[in-house]
């Protein structure tokens, strides 16, 4: 009988003091509102294990949990509070890098979940088979919208420009870049060259109406973004590179 106490005790024990509220210091420079989310916390914040992504304060700050209890809204809902707080402080670029950084530690291991992540924050996508039409429709969504404005707007189209990036043509970069990784990832890197392709082709001028086609606009900067897009695709396809490392390639690969 007192063992069994004993385990009971154990266990409100470690209840109580998961619920305990966290004391940890914000980095130098960190934002009054970074600082308030950290103060804010009911959970301890968990330390990042070596060879882990690298994380800012902010994002340590809304890991609160374990990766691996997160479920993949959960992980969609962080990422997307962690990108919209960063976005203003930093080139799109970088923006978009640290973001894949914070992804990688809310995935817990997993490449699949990792990917999901950033296409949820590039293309709207939920899940990695449906990537390939997500892209097209959050653009689609985007024109619907101009012409009827009551109808809502794809968020992952607003979120990111060119900044930073080798070719800046003041679009969404990001959004460019991540459909080819996805499709990559999922379909395979001749699926994603000839939807790249097709996407840059600027047909003739009684053409031009065909979707998806640069229309005039296509433009060879635009397809070495796609293309090193299937490389990254082709490194998390075959295991050549971890969600951690990520960031960093994009950081040397894209500006």
């Amino acid at each position: 009988m007192n063992s069994k106490l004993g385990r009971i005790a154990l266990a409100l024990t470690t209840a109580l003091a998961l619920t305990l509220p966290a004391h940890s210091a914000t980095s130098t420079g960190a934002t009054a509102r970074a600082a308030l989310a950290e103060k804010d916390n009911t959970m301890t914040i968990l330390a990042q294990p070596a060879g882990a992504a690298r994380l800012d304060g902010l994002a340590r700050s809304l890991m609160t949990r374990p990766a691996a209890l997160l479920t993949s809204a959960e992980r969609r809902d962080l990422a997307d509070r962690y990108s919209d707080q960063i976005i203003a402080r930093h080139s799109d670029l970088e923006a978009f890098a640290r973001s894949a950084e914070f992804s990688a530690a809310l995935a817990g291991g997993s490449v699949d979940e990792f990917v999901k992540t950033l296409s949820y924050l590039t293309l709207d996508a939920t899940d990695n088979w449906t990537a390939i039409a997500a892209g097209p429709w959050t653009r689609l969504r985007n024109r619907i919208h101009n012409a009827l404005p009551f109808i809502p707007n794809g968020e992952a189209l607003l979120r990111y420009g060119s900044q930073g990036f080798a070719y800046n043509d003041k679009s969404n970069q990001p959004q460019h870049f991540w459909y080819s990784v996805a499709i990559t990832y999922r379909y395979g890197p001749r699926t994603a060259e000839a939807v790249a392709r097709w996407h840059e082709w600027n047909p003739p001028a009684l053409l031009r109406w065909l979707p998806g086609t640069g229309g005039g606009r296509g433009d060879n900067r635009d397809f070495a973004l796609s293309k090193k897009g299937i490389a990254l695709g082709l490194l998390l396809r075959s295991g050549a590179i971890r969600p951690e490392g990520v960031g960093e390639w994009m950081r040397d690969e894209l500006r």
